[in-house]
């Protein structure tokens, strides 16, 4: 090798000659090198090591002509192939910069044969990545094997033959855009891109922002699809170094977002992007394509907004389409925008339009338009709180309306218009809870809050008849007895809405609550996708039932004379239905349990049993003791938070030394810390946490535990086998029953 580059170099330096009959021997010699396995690598060597640089620019210029004709014939699977290759990109990576524009020269040869239309070299990708990250300039100047300039131009190299040919580049361009985002994150970085920043927001920007012919037939083929994937409804970590942009779009409005708050004057979109904009007359096509592109332009700089561009965002909203021509995406990327607008701390003038113009839609939109539209309108509400509240019953009202429609008649899985629909109204029943006004201001405003109230809690009432009470009918082609569980958690925080709203009897009897708390209750029987967001308010909503039958005494709490045993769930009780979930809930994720162990005691001490109904209780307290003692079976070999409520619900039907009252206080606290924090799973088990129990917490754990084995002797001799260790670990507890058995 190394005769070979010593002869390379002399043949290379007599090219530079001025005579014509050297220059042609030496060529001629070079030719016959060129057979050599090894001489494209003695060129590499020379490139980068020649004893001058017009030594080292001859290497490379030869070594581009060879590779172009080595490109034909060559075998892209060979050991030989891929190390020359790599060889290449390394060489390319370190050049000084005059060698290095012909080195990427000849570099784009394999780049296009191998990369772009053979896709056998998967590798190029991640290692570029690889080596931007830890090149000069990224690590503010230290001793780094690679140059950061050279990175971005391999780069280059690597993005530009997607423009010539028809080849999925998305994921191409989005690495493109997402190490120019990386790469500004530096003081170097930014030094070295910001002079490039008019081009780089015309040529490359703006083009990946503008709707093309692949968006609209992605936007027929599934739009939910491409809404996830171009327009997210959330404002992405634009500075996190990740591969979750699977669009060159989506890394295209982090990479402007990044500019826009980064070092240097913010970015305007009054040059190229504008001028991109004008369109000739009849051109409705693309001049709808543009447009498309500045508002999603406009969404990822919200921290430069104005009203003005609030408001054209907000007539966009409203763009109707032209003729066979859908502007969906053009509303859709408004949508957006203006998503990303009200959750980033823009307050709109006045929230009134906004409201007006998003329910507007929803009630001209076909289905798919309007989940959107709900989407953003539950924003809006979130954001937009005591502002919005008081538009609450004729928003309500309407999206009630809207959703009706879309409600099947058989219990078959909800549409997405409906799911959204749920869910906007769930919001805006917690904004207006969170708002009420104290007895003073009730006082002052209480015909306006008692009828705004009514309104919303009939509205609420009548939707959920719709979706669970279904008419005789409609039950002789139905073979299942109960409604599909879709929204159960936002239909829960209706339900629970509606019995708040209820003062007397006649409220009980008009909102048809009962009826609804039966069907709602044998839904949540056999409830098992335990999540803890939709969890709440499941709790919530039992907690709020055990109070209002206290207070009216609910038809169908407990089994109706002659009706079917539990199992048979349409023809069941409340209460037993309200059992089956908290039993269920006491094997579930920690909270869960915790929250089960407080609606123990509701249930067994709040409700007014009878003699003929003293049966369900004791059927109750069997079933929760037996979920209780499994649990705890359990967790029993690490000493958690959940023994103490566990131990104390296997004997909840002996031991009651605190009034009903004290009791739900201390539990309504506890439910209230659970809410504020997230509780996982390995917080719970791995950390000691105290509940506090009041006079519970007096009981002597020992005689809890002895008082279920006695009680519970001949189930424990009969069908379960204790575990050796256990039998050990409860003898060396509870000595006075060694010394019995001796």
């Amino acid at each position: 090798m190394e005769t070979l580059i010593a002869e390379v170099s002399r043949l290379l330096n007599e090219t530079l000659c001025p005579g014509k009959a050297v220059v042609s021997a030496a060529t001629e010699a070079l030719d016959r090198l060129s057979r050599l396995s090894d001489f494209p690598l003695s060129l590499l060597s020379i490139a980068m090591g020649g004893e001058n640089q017009g030594q080292r620019m001859a290497a490379a210029t030869y070594l581009k002509n060879f590779t172009r004709r080595y490109m034909e014939g060559r075998s892209a699977g060979s050991d030989a192939h891929r190390e020359f290759r790599n060889r290449l990109v390394q060489a390319s990576l370190c050049a000084e910069p005059a060698v290095l524009k012909i080195l990427v020269e000849a570099l784009r040869f394999i780049v296009v044969a191998d990369f772009v239309k053979e896709n056998s070299w998967p590798e190029l990708v991640p290692e570029l990545k690889s080596v931007i990250q830890n090149s000069n300039l990224m690590r503010d100047g230290s001793n780094a094997q690679w140059k950061t300039i050279n990175a971005l131009t391999i780069l280059q190299t690597t993005v530009k033959p997607f423009q010539k040919f028809d080849y999925p580049k998305e994921r191409i361009v989005s690495l493109a855009f997402d190490v120019i985002a990386h790469v500004l994150e530096t003081g170097h970085g930014w030094k070295l891109v910001s002079p490039h920043f008019s081009s780089l927001l015309e040529s490359a920007i703006f083009p990946a922002l503008i709707m093309n012919e692949k968006d609209i037939s992605e936007w027929e083929g599934d739009a939910d699809e491409y809404i996830r994937k171009n327009l997210p409804s959330e404002l992405d970590d634009m500075s996190e170094w990740t591969a979750d942009f699977f669009t060159a779009r989506k890394s295209a409005i982090s990479l402007l977002g990044i500019v826009s708050i980064s070092k240097g004057s913010p970015v305007s979109m009054s040059g190229g992007s504008s001028s991109s904009v004008k369109r000739k007359k009849g051109d409705k096509r693309k001049g709808k394509q543009h447009y498309y592109g500045v508002l999603v332009a406009y969404g990822s700089l919200q921290d430069e907004m104005s009203a003005d561009i609030y408001y054209s965002l907000l007539k966009a909203l409203t763009m109707p389409d032209l003729g066979d021509v859908s502007c969906y995406p053009v509303r859709a990327s408004a949508a957006g925008a203006v998503a990303e607008l009200v959750q980033n701390g823009y307050v709109p003038p006045d929230w009134l339009p906004l409201l007006q113009v998003v329910i507007k839609r929803t009630t001209d939109e076909d289905g798919n338009e309007s989940s959107l539209l709900y989407q953003l309108l539950c924003i809006i509400v979130e954001e937009g709180h005591e502002k919005v509240a008081p538009h609450s019953p004729a928003i309500v009202s309407t999206i009630a309306s809207v959703i009706s429609k879309f409600i099947p008649p058989i219990p078959e899985p909800w549409p997405q218009i409906v799911e959204w629909g749920f869910t906007a109204l769930a919001k805006i029943a917690k904004v207006w809870e969170d708002v009420m006004p104290d007895e003073d201001e009730q006082n002052q405003s209480s015909n306006e809050y008692k009828s705004g109230w009514s309104t919303i809690a009939q509205t609420f009432s009548g939707l959920l008849q719709q979706a669970w009470l279904r008419s005789p009918q409609a039950m002789e082609i139905v073979t299942s007895t109960l409604p599909p569980p879709s929204c159960l958690d936002d239909a829960s925080v209706l339900l629970e809405f509606i019995m708040q709203f209820v003062t007397e009897m006649d409220d009980v009897k008009q909102l048809k609550i009962a009826e609804l708390l039966l069907v709602w209750a044998d839904m949540i029987s056999d409830w098992d996708a335990w999540e803890e967001v939709e969890d709440i308010a499941i709790f919530h909503c039992i907690q709020e039932a055990v109070h209002l039958h206290e207070k009216y005494a609910l038809s169908s709490f407990f089994p109706r004379k002659g009706s079917a045993s539990a199992s048979s769930l349409p023809q069941g009780s409340i209460i037993e239905g309200f059992g089956a979930f908290i039993s269920k809930a006491m094997s579930a994720y920690p909270s869960a349990t915790l929250r089960a162990c407080s609606c123990v005691h509701l249930l067994l001490h709040f409700p007014k049993f009878s003699f003929e109904t003293e049966c369900v209780k004791q059927s109750l307290a069997v079933a929760f003791t037996s979920a209780a003692f499994s649990r705890f079976k359990e967790i029993r070999d690490k000493p958690v938070a959940m023994w103490r409520p566990l131990l104390l619900d296997s004997s909840e039907d002996d031991v009651h030394e605190e009034t009903e009252q004290e009791f739900l206080d201390r539990y309504a606290q506890a439910a209230n810390a659970i809410e504020c924090e997230t509780v996982l799973e390995g917080d719970v088990e791995d950390e000691v946490q105290e509940l506090e129990l009041g006079t519970f917490g007096e009981v002597d754990p020992h005689e809890v535990v002895l008082l279920l084995i006695e009680k519970h002797h001949q189930l424990l001799l009969h069908g379960v086998v204790l575990p050796p260790q256990l039998k050990t670990r409860m003898l060396d507890t509870f000595p006075e029953y060694v010394e019995k058995k001796m």
